[in-house]
């Protein structure tokens, strides 16, 4: 958080796997199986302010299932798509 200038006292919510730092600010995803309807819920979550979302590299079943995901974000506003 503190790389991307998030302040630490901001509130973190838990939906799902997905937490919501910042009131969307920063969305970060742990779960093992990305899924469009997961992609979905990270749409209706993200701010206007700034758009980034976090993953687990793991998640992606495949690198063409990374890219379709990466692509659907973009073309959503959410630009920084990272993997850890």
């Amino acid at each position: 958080m503190l790389k991307y200038g998030i302040d630490l006292t901001l509130p973190i919510e838990k939906i799902n796997n997905i937490y919501s730092i910042g009131y969307g600010a920063l969305l970060i995803c742990l779960e093992d199986n990305i899924t469009k309807e997961i992609v979905e819920e990270i749409i209706k979550l993200k701010s206007d302010d700034i758009s980034r979302i976090v993953f687990k590299e793991s998640s992606f079943k495949s690198d063409s299932d990374k890219t379709n995901i990466k692509e659907t974000l973009r073309i959503n506003n959410i630009n920084e798509f990272i993997t850890i």
